[in-house]
């Protein structure tokens, strides 16, 4: 996984974390991720990390001819990655419930 070089000082900026958690959920996944976009940006309490949340369909193409006709969670799957404020690595990926 990539690192990104932030100034020691301070956390690594949200627009950062939230690519170095999108690059890794596609290395991770190893796959085309269709309809990918951002849910969710936190920085936890103790601000030694973010939790971004992101959102794609299931499977190529899934969900995109029945939208009219199905909950808009139902098609999406949620995966919330950590990333470490100070160095931008991921530390670990979960299942987002909605």
């Amino acid at each position: 996984m990539s690192t990104v070089k932030p100034n020691p000082t301070q956390p690594i900026s949200v627009k950062q974390a939230v690519q170095s958690a999108t690059k890794f959920l596609k290395e991770v996944l190893g796959e085309d991720l269709p309809g990918l976009r951002l849910e969710e940006v936190e920085m936890t309490e103790d601000e030694q990390s973010w939790m971004i949340t992101l959102s794609f369909f299931r499977g190529a193409g899934e969900g995109l001819g029945n939208a009219a006709f199905s909950s808009p969670f139902q098609d999406r799957e949620y995966k919330q990655v950590e990333v470490a404020a100070d160095t931008g690595v991921a530390r670990a990926m979960r299942i987002r419930a909605v």
